[in-house]
């Protein structure tokens, strides 16, 4: 199945961490699971892994499959980056001065020159 990435071409995502355990009197790394994406495209027949990216937060918001109508976006991961989004623009465009609300962050420079004196 291939997933695409518009946004971000080089885009990795970790599915499981690589972690450390002890056996017997030493410590042993096991390898965690990563995607990397090249030039936008991942593509990979692997179940395991298809699950896991299709269940990821960031599916349908990021990165989403080439089949029509196959994606469902992960309606957490659009809430979660839409309130960023939505949290950065509302404090780029509020003066801390004086509490002025700009319409854009371009605004608010503008108006920030009235406290320079």
């Amino acid at each position: 199945m291939k997933f695409i990435s518009k946004k971000y071409k080089a885009l990795q995502l970790v599915l499981q961490p690589t972690t450390k355990r002890y056996v017997g009197l030493k410590w042993q790394i096991v390898p965690g699971t990563r995607v990397v994406f090249e030039n936008g495209v991942y593509e990979t027949e692997d179940k395991e892994i298809i699950e896991a990216l299709k269940s990821h937060r960031l599916y349908g918001v990021q990165f989403y499959t080439d089949e029509p109508k196959a994606d469902e976006p992960n309606r957490e991961g659009a809430k979660e980056e839409n309130a960023k989004k939505a949290v950065a623009e509302e404090i780029a465009s509020v003066c801390p001065v004086c509490g002025f609300e700009a319409k854009s962050e371009f605004g608010l420079r503008a108006h920030m020159r009235k406290h320079e004196n």
